[in-house]
């Protein structure tokens, strides 16, 4: 049997799944106190950034974290999948907070102050993320 000398490209390349991995740290300025992940039970709740949304966040805490209208000092360092480091930091205001019963709270915040350059940074990385994930999909569906 001869050999086949052909190289194949995977169906599906795994780096595609890869997401960006972030570190994120909370200060409440209102009651001066850092957000730290809880431990409920055997169930760990951390800090995860949920949804970016141009001038506004929202993020998975701890319950009893904060509340609506407190002022909160925001760090996160945000690692894409091909590797690039971006670090923002924003002044906040908790805008919105739902309960959904679990021991987390989801939290809404609007951006007050911030680098321009780094928030802009930041949001290209979250941009060129979903626009890689658009393509993705749109290529598995043969468009």
């Amino acid at each position: 049997m001869a050999q086949d000398n052909k190289t194949y490209e995977p169906l599906i390349n795994p780096d595609d799944f890869n997401s960006i991995q972030t570190t994120i740290s909370i200060m409440n300025v209102t009651t001066r106190m850092e957000i730290k992940p809880k431990k409920f039970g055997p169930e760990e709740i951390g800090i995860k950034l949920i949804e970016f949304m141009g001038m506004e966040l929202v993020f998975e805490i701890p319950a009893n974290s904060c509340a609506p209208g407190h002022n909160v000092l925001i760090h996160i360092e945000a690692t894409g999948p091909d590797k690039k480091k971006v670090q923002f930091n924003t002044t906040a205001k908790v805008t919105e907070l739902e309960d959904p019963g679990d021991n987390r709270h989801t939290i809404k915040v609007s951006l007050l102050q911030y680098d321009e350059m780094s928030y802009n940074d930041f949001n290209s990385l979250f941009s060129s993320r979903q626009q890689e994930i658009e393509e993705f999909f749109n290529g598995v569906k043969g468009r």
